[in-house]
């Protein structure tokens, strides 16, 4: 598919250059950009060329660079990044931009899956220039927002869990899964709860996953709690055993 750069942002050549050449520079880079030429876009960099990226990712020298521009553009498609404004001063140069692509791969370099989503971003490269080449790049732009856009819900990490095991007759198994699917918006409206699982752990039982932002927000809930838990209790074949726990250890943290 065809991948578009108006105006693309790697390297200005010197810093003294006028307009005209910057100009030209951006446009080369933007046709390498359009034929996906990496091999263009590395050798216009220094061997050791450092590229930041948000979440304290450093792409580093040419051979990663060039891995990092492979996934790029395995990632991405109808690409367009499009320059609103830039400043060169000694071997320094500033750039604002808006981009543009269609998702159609999860980068390597992302935690966010956005396949199948549009993406729109706009961010800032600031760079260091050595001669002719790009030595150093600190991109910034907004990870948040970004997934945000693509239908991420952004919650604060709970602090607190109510686990509840319990026992129920499994003729009434999808009798019961329509009855949580109905208050699936009550749940949903709960002040302060990120999400509730049901998981079943044998043919007659199963355990409740609900996290809280914190204890506050679990005793708060305790009421709603305990009216969602008289409802299925017409599909219980055994007392409910609610635990409330307070995390003490995290393996991602």
């Amino acid at each position: 598919m065809k991948k578009t750069i108006p105006i693309l942002l790697l390297i200005f050549g010197c810093g003294s250059a006028v307009d005209s050449m910057v100009e030209s520079r951006l446009q080369a880079i933007a046709d390498a950009y359009a034929n996906e030429d990496v091999e263009y876009l590395v050798n216009n960099v220094t061997e050791n060329f450092v590229r930041h990226i948000p979440n304290d990712i450093d792409i580093t020298g040419k051979e990663e660079y060039k891995e990092y521009l492979i996934d790029f553009f395995e990632a991405n498609d109808n690409i367009t990044i499009e320059m609103l404004d830039y400043v060169a001063s000694g071997n320094k140069a500033a750039v604002r931009w808006k981009y543009t692509s269609d998702a159609v791969k999860q980068s390597e370099y992302s935690d966010i899956d956005l396949v199948g989503n549009k993406i729109e971003l706009h961010g800032i490269d600031m760079f260091y220039l050595s001669g002719t080449k790009t030595a150093e790049d600190f991109a910034s732009w907004d990870n948040m927002k970004m997934a945000q856009n693509a239908g991420y819900t952004l919650v604060k990490e709970g602090t607190y869990y109510r686990v509840t095991t319990y026992e129920f007759n499994p003729k009434k198994f999808n009798d019961m899964i329509a009855y949580a699917d109905g208050v699936k918006e009550d749940v949903r409206k709960i002040e302060g709860l990120n999400f509730g699982h049901v998981c079943r752990t044998s043919e007659n039982s199963a355990t409740i996953i609900a996290q809280y932002i914190d204890e506050e927000a679990m005793t708060n809930a305790t009421p709603k709690f305990r009216e969602i838990m008289r409802g299925m209790g017409q599909f219980f074949t055994s007392p409910p055993n609610p635990a409330e726990a307070e995390i003490i250890w995290k393996s991602h943290n």
